[in-house]
């Protein structure tokens, strides 16, 4: 064993607490699914979680229609065929999401909460009532569909209502979003001709 003097024992516990404090750091990356799948416009990032949630919310909603309204031809099971397909439009949602975000938050700024506070209040909500709605058909916490369904409609109204009073075309303007904005996916899909594609 070799003399430990102030300068060796400082370097080992600063290394011993970088090592820890990195592992943790890793284990907390990727158990939480922080990680991108997504990047848009080299801004906004869809993040593993929300994604895994939104697909997640879609299977479960298909399997509750299926088991409701398909009684009679019995349960129709996903393919993998299915599945990916599913993969794809909630990945492309995701992104069409951001999109109108990044471009509502560049119209309004610090305005965008509350606006789409009044918005979802417009509608009437009560949220007493549809945390279970939302938990029976979507598998959601109320806060995963407020995040994952209610705000990003909410936001996309705000938007054609903007682009409707400065008499604008709201589909073009998006469309054209799509075909412009730079977009990695780092989940296996890919990003051709303003949509996502297998």
């Amino acid at each position: 064993m070799f003399p430990m003097n102030k300068t060796h024992l400082f370097k080992f516990f600063f290394s011993l607490i970088l090592i820890i404090g990195g592992g943790l750091g890793l284990y907390f990356y990727f158990n939480v699914r922080a990680y991108p799948v997504a990047i848009v416009n080299s801004a906004g990032m869809i993040s593993a979680d929300e994604f895994e949630k939104g697909y997640q919310g879609v299977v479960h909603y298909y399997r509750a229609a299926v088991k409701t309204y398909a009684k009679d031809s019995g349960p129709k099971e996903l393919t993998e065929a299915d599945l990916q397909e599913l993969r794809r439009a909630v990945l492309d949602s995701l992104i069409e999401n951001k999109i109108i975000a990044a471009e509502l938050e560049r119209r309004v700024g610090g305005e965008m909460s509350s606006l789409i506070s009044q918005k979802i209040a417009q509608v009437g909500v009560d949220t007493a009532k549809l945390a279970p709605a939302a938990e029976a058909l979507y598998g959601f916490k109320f806060e995963d569909f407020k995040n994952l369904i209610l705000d990003p409609q909410a936001r996309r109204e705000i938007l054609a209502e903007k682009f409707a009073a400065e008499k604008k075309d709201f589909g073009a303007w998006l469309k054209e979003q799509r075909l412009s904005s730079s977009v990695v996916i780092l989940n296996g899909l890919s990003w051709k001709e303003g949509r996502v594609s297998n």
